[in-house]
């Protein structure tokens, strides 16, 4: 309670001696937009769900193919395209970390993953398949979920984020 009493003082007190006294004008916002367009900017993303098996220890340690990794892969692909049970498969047998949520996958920005994938899942379209990819951890197959081109935020949606970082400045 003590500390608890403590903090709101001193919460009171910033209100009074602070805050009030710092002051944060629209048109500094707006300069600041202005004048910092890139940090506005959101990079082209895409959401998707992947179908991992890695390789053994070994092969990712020399850099080495995983045959049975391979295979493994391959005869799962062969049963996605087979049977069109491409969530079923991952949750079955996916040693991906994300494999078990359910829903859509996760948004990953252009240039957050290694060059190869990258390249591979910004150029599928929405509800495709990839097929293999093998990076050094082991081999996947992407579903990309949803795409969102580069955008850059307007100002009505990032105003009070900006004015915020301001007054922490002041």
């Amino acid at each position: 309670r003590e500390r608890l009493k403590k903090q709101a003082m001193v919460r009171q007190l910033q209100d009074r001696e602070i805050r009030s006294k710092v002051i944060v004008s629209p048109t500094e916002v707006e300069n600041f937009f202005q004048q910092n367009p890139d940090q506005f900017r959101v990079k082209e993303r895409v959401r998707v769900r992947s179908l991992t098996i890695k390789k053994s220890e070994e092969a990712r340690a020399k850099g080495l193919t995983d045959e049975k990794a391979k295979q493994q892969i391959e005869l799962l692909d062969q049963r996605i395209n087979l049977y069109r049970n491409f969530d079923q498969v991952v949750k079955d047998f996916s040693e991906d970390s994300h494999a078990k949520q359910e829903g859509p996958g996760e948004w990953i920005e252009r240039g957050a993953m290694i060059e190869s994938v990258d390249e591979v899942i910004f150029k599928t379209s929405v509800g495709q398949l990839t097929g293999v990819v093998e990076t050094p951890i082991g081999y996947h197959i992407f579903r990309i979920e949803a795409k969102e081109p580069e955008k850059v935020r307007t100002f009505e949606e990032v105003k009070d984020q900006i004015s915020g970082y301001l007054f922490q400045q002041k």
